[in-house]
């Protein structure tokens, strides 16, 4: 195995010693503020909203807003959906060994694209004039 060169300062992510000592003081002391944001959106809406003199309203929106604060360290986040809309008419350019065929229209399948030997690159043009 290959020894790593060292590189001045700490290694990406861990803390520095004050901010650990800081973090470990304060959990020995207190809770965990993720049990504080837990503990606040648990609780029954009149009982929150009694005890902070509020609406049942407000207190529910501190409880939504509590929840939304935990959930990322609950739950990943969801993966983002991507829509491709196109307009006009789709290109095909499959470049062959022996040249480039262009097929306007239709639908290309994988054996039609063995047929036609392609050999090093598959470019998709989409819209006029690409």
């Amino acid at each position: 195995m290959a020894e790593q060169a060292r590189r001045p300062g700490r290694p990406r992510g861990a803390l520095n010693k004050r901010t650990a000592a800081f973090r470990e003081a304060i959990l020995a002391r207190y809770a965990h503020p993720a049990e504080a944001l837990a503990a606040a959106y648990s609780r029954p809406v009149d009982t929150l909203a009694a005890e902070l003199g509020c609406t049942k309203l407000e207190a529910f929106g501190l409880q939504i807003r509590a929840a939304g604060e935990l959930l990322p360290y609950i739950e990943s986040k969801m993966p983002v959906a991507v829509g491709v809309q196109a307009e006009g008419q789709i290109r095909f350019v499959l470049a062959a060994d022996n040249g480039a065929q262009v097929i306007d229209g239709g639908q290309l399948t994988g054996l039609d694209a063995l047929a036609m030997g392609i050999g090093q690159a598959i470019e998709i043009a989409a819209g006029e004039g690409e």
